[in-house]
């Protein structure tokens, strides 16, 4: 991660996107209220660069790649995440059932994991700019599950990363 952040880069199936300013959004904002997309349904790749200038100029940040499918288009569509992969680490929950819930969310985050072997989880909630924002770690866990209170957090945009073994698995979610 450049140490400032000038720019975000999305880049979905291919079609880029820059954003210059804060709150970073795929779809972008306007004035902190992010734009809906309602997705049709089908596979994405989502690789999404932190740049130390403006345009997706200067310094690029490590991406990070989140492939999903949508697979139930309605008012409100639900996409499932399949895989999370990053330089540093790479993985996916195939053995693993991880539930992040409810989203959007209002006070208190559920987050409960079923692994396939006895692991050490660490669970990290971290903002659009990357800040930490809420981390716990347990130690040689099968199964978890955690109440987050997430009232103090501000509106908008975070990240649930959830790593248990050498697997990672990533979840967006949304704060009101």
């Amino acid at each position: 991660m450049p140490s400032a952040v000038g720019s975000v880069v999305f880049n979905l199936n291919g079609a880029s996107v820059v954003e210059n300013v804060a709150p970073y959004a795929l779809k972008g904002d306007d004035n902190g209220n992010y734009k809906a997309w309602v997705p049709n349904t089908g596979n994405y790749t989502l690789i999404i660069t932190a740049f130390s200038d403006a345009q997706g100029k200067g310094t690029a940040g490590s991406p990070l790649t989140i492939s999903f499918s949508v697979i139930n288009q309605s008012s409100s569509a639900n996409a499932r995440i399949n895989q999370v992969e990053s330089p540093a680490e790479a993985g996916s929950a195939e053995n693993s059932r991880i539930m992040v819930f409810p989203n959007p969310i209002h006070n208190t985050l559920s987050v409960h994991g079923a692994y396939e072997q006895e692991t050490d989880v660490i669970t990290t909630i971290f903002s659009t700019r990357g800040e930490i924002m809420w981390v716990q770690q347990l130690s040689k866990q099968k199964f978890t599950k955690q109440e987050i209170d997430v009232a103090s957090f501000l509106p908008g945009m975070y990240f649930v990363k959830i790593q248990h073994g050498d697997k990672m698995s990533i979840f967006k979610i949304i704060k009101h």
